[in-house]
């Protein structure tokens, strides 16, 4: 490469160094860019390297100059703050999704949107729980293709996978390769699920991605157009409350008042909340009452109850004693 040729990066070279090694802890002397520049080898001197500066200013670049120690230039506001990089740092560091590989990957991108200095600072200060199951690698592989299917509205086929025993006691993977038209997707209790029409029976179904297999984009267009044209596959997927069936409607409930956050946290906070007396409060919520709702409800125990309406308590009177008929009672 010609020097000529090198001389024309320099600019390029200089809002780099700024991104990468500057912040306002971290400022570079005219020396020190001129020393920078020296080890790409780029030669530099404090008048052209000061009409740099000036370009990339009038460019949008907030550059401004720290008279005290150490003292120096530095790169001030970015596209994200630092704040922010902490925030994406640690949602890829506790997603479910990602194989420790693909997390490598991601986190390495991620520390190119603040200076190495802070970059460094945000490792040392993140907590990392080990015990916690990475995704894999396939799992990431089928949602990228759930998407690219999505944006190319053409259907998916799949290889769908459920764990049975066979006649010898011994697990093992029993499946059917579906064809699918994919919607949305919804990540819900650290699961990714897809959101579609099965082609096949023509009704909506969810599928969750770490038991698909052998995914493949096929030519066919997207059926469920007139379905989903007017409506969030992922809202309706969330107000059907997990997709495992039951009939969509609303429900009253009462809680004890300490469980006031946890139906917040569970239910969003556009609810409608009643107080009722000093120790209780009732809620209106949409949900799907089937299994999920039952079981979700079953598991605060004798802290809430179904007020109405009447058939979604006889329901879940149902559920009940179903699961008492498992212990003889």
């Amino acid at each position: 490469m010609s020097k000529s040729f090198q001389q024309k990066q320099k600019i390029l070279y200089v809002a780099q160094m700024l991104m990468e090694e500057t912040d306002e802890k971290h400022p570079l002397s005219m020396r020190g860019m001129i020393a920078y520049l020296k080890h790409k080898g780029i030669k530099a001197e404090q008048k052209n390297l000061s009409e740099d500066l000036t370009v990339l200013q009038d460019m949008g670049m907030e550059i401004k100059y720290r008279r005290c120690r150490p003292s120096g230039y530095y790169l001030v506001s970015r596209k994200f703050e630092m704040d922010e990089v902490r925030i994406l740092l640690e949602l890829v560091h506790s997603s479910a999704l990602l194989a420790d590989n693909r997390k490598k990957i991601l986190l390495q991108k991620l520390e190119t949107l603040t200076s190495i200095h802070n970059a460094r600072e945000l490792k040392e200060h993140l907590i990392i729980d080990k015990s916690k199951k990475t995704g894999a690698e396939e799992t990431y592989e089928c949602l990228r293709l759930a998407y690219d299917a999505m944006d190319k509205d053409c259907q998916i086929s799949f290889w769908y996978y459920k764990w049975s025993l066979t006649e010898e006691n011994q697990l093992t993977r029993s499946g059917e390769r579906l064809l699918f038209s994919p919607w949305g997707i919804v990540s819900r209790d650290a699961r990714y699920y897809m959101i579609g029409i099965d082609n096949r029976s023509g009704i909506v179904k969810n599928c969750r991605l770490d038991r698909m297999k052998d995914v493949r984009l096929e030519k066919e267009n997207r059926t469920g157009d007139s379905f989903f044209r007017n409506i969030n596959a992922v809202e309706f997927a969330t107000k059907t409350f997990g997709i495992l069936g039951g009939n969509e409607g609303e429900v009253f409930l009462e809680f004890k008042r300490e469980l006031l956050g946890k139906v917040v946290d569970h239910f969003g906070e556009n609810i409608q909340i009643v107080q009722a007396g000093e120790e209780k409060f009732t809620v209106s919520v949409q949900v799907r009452a089937g299994k999920e709702f039952f079981g979700w409800l079953t598991g605060i125990g004798t802290d809430a109850k179904i007020i109405q309406p009447e058939n979604i308590l006889v329901e879940y009177k149902k559920y009940l004693k179903k699961i008492l008929g498992n212990y003889g009672v």
